[in-house]
C-alpha cells in the first residue's frame, strides 16, 4: 500500500513513506518475523512487476535486498542486463550474499550479455560475496580496453583474490609504473598481497612484496616503496596482524623472533638515502622495538 502511494521523481517529495518503508525492511529481518519477511517479500516482488518509473523500481529493489532471500533472486537476476537497474540489482543480489545470489551474479557474466555498465556492476557486487569461480571470472577483465572495467575488476580483485592472482595484479602495478592513476591497479595490488599474507600465505606474500619493493625503487615511487616496506613488516607487527595470520605466527614465531625480523627489515631500510623512506621504516617497527634497536 505504501509503496502504491509514492510519487514520481518531481512529482512530489517521498521522504516519509521511504523511511516508513525502510523500517518495514530492516523490521522483518529480526529474530521471529520469518512470516512477515516472506508476505512483505512477495509484496515487494508483486510492486516491482507492476511499476514502471524507474527511480521507484530502484527504491524497491534496494528493499528486497535489504529483506529479501532466494525467492527474489530470479526476479532480480533478470534486470542485471538493464543498464538503468542493473546497479541497484546486482547490489541487491550480493547483499541478499546466498549461494543462488553468487551464482546470478557470475552467470551473468559468463554469458558476456550486456552492456560495458551492467558488467562492471556485476564485477563489482562479487566484491561483497564469497563465490566459487568469481576469482578467474574477474580476472578475465584485467586485459579490458574499457579503464571503468579494469578499474572495477582490480577492486573486486583485490577484495575476493587469492594468491593465484598476485602475478597478474604485479603485471597490472607495473603496467603504470607503481603511480596512482584513474584504475588504481597500485592500490589493488598492495592490498592483495595484504589480503594473501592475512590469508596465510606468508611466503608467497613475501616474494610478492619484495618484487614490489625491487621494481618500484627502479621506478623511483617512494610511496609504494613504503608500502612495499610495511607489507614485509606485516607479519611481524602485532598491531598491524588480521587474526588468520597473528594465529599463525604465534605458533611459529616467538615476540622476540618477530622483533629480530622486523628490525633487521629496518637495519635495511636505515640505510636508505630516501628520508621518508628511513622514517617510514621507523615508524612501522616503532610499536615492538625496544632499547636495544636504537642503540
Amino acid at each position: 500500500a505504501f509503496i502504491g502511494q509514492m510519487n514520481p521523481p518531481g512529482q512530489g517529495s517521498n521522504a516519509q513513506i521511504d523511511y516508513a518503508i525502510s523500517g518495514m525492511s530492516h523490521f522483518v529481518t529480526g529474530e521471529g518475523q520469518s512470516a512477515s519477511q516472506k508476505m512483505l517479500e512477495n509484496a515487494y516482488l508483486k510492486a516491482l512487476e507492476q511499476n514502471e518509473d524507474r527511480e521507484i523500481k530502484a527504491f524497491i529493489i534496494r528493499q528486497i535486498g535489504i529483506s529479501g532471500t532466494d525467492a527474489s533472486i530470479d526476479k532480480l537476476a533478470a534486470y542485471l542486463n538493464r543498464e538503468e537497474l542493473s546497479g541497484p540489482a546486482s547490489r541487491a543480489i550480493a547483499s541478499i550474499g546466498t549461494e543462488k545470489a553468487g551464482q546470478a551474479l557470475t552467470a551473468s557474466l559468463m554469458r558476456r550479455m550486456g552492456t560495458a555498465k551492467t558488467q562492471q556492476d556485476a564485477v563489482l557486487a562479487l566484491s561483497y560475496i564469497p563465490v566459487n569461480g568469481a576469482e578467474e571470472l574477474v580476472k578475465g577483465y584485467l586485459n579490458s580496453d574499457n579503464a571503468d572495467m579494469r578499474k572495477v575488476a582490480l577492486y573486486t580483485l583485490s577484495k575476493i583474490g587469492t594468491r593465484a592472482s598476485l602475478s597478474d595484479m604485479a603485471k597490472a602495478a607495473e603496467s603504470v609504473g607503481f603511480t596512482m592513476e584513474k584504475t588504481g591497479a597500485n592500490d589493488a595490488n598492495v592490498l592483495l598481497i595484504k589480503r594473501v599474507f592475512e590469508q596465510g600465505h606468508i611466503t608467497d606474500a613475501t616474494k610478492a612484496a619484495n618484487d614490489l619493493l625491487k621494481k618500484s625503487t627502479k621506478a623511483g615511487q617512494t610511496g609504494t616503496r613504503i608500502a612495499a616496506l610495511q607489507l614485509l613488516m606485516f607479519p611481524y607487527l602485532p598491531d598491524l596482524q588480521g587474526t588468520n595470520l597473528a594465529t599463525m605466527q604465534a605458533t611459529t614465531m616467538s615476540a622476540v623472533d618477530n622483533r629480530k625480523a622486523a628490525c633487521k627489515l629496518l637495519m635495511g631500510a636505515l640505510k636508505d638515502p630516501c628520508k621518508e623512506y628511513r622514517n617510514a621504516a621507523l615508524d612501522a617497527v616503532s610499536s615492538i622495538a625496544d632499547k636495544e634497536t636504537y642503540t
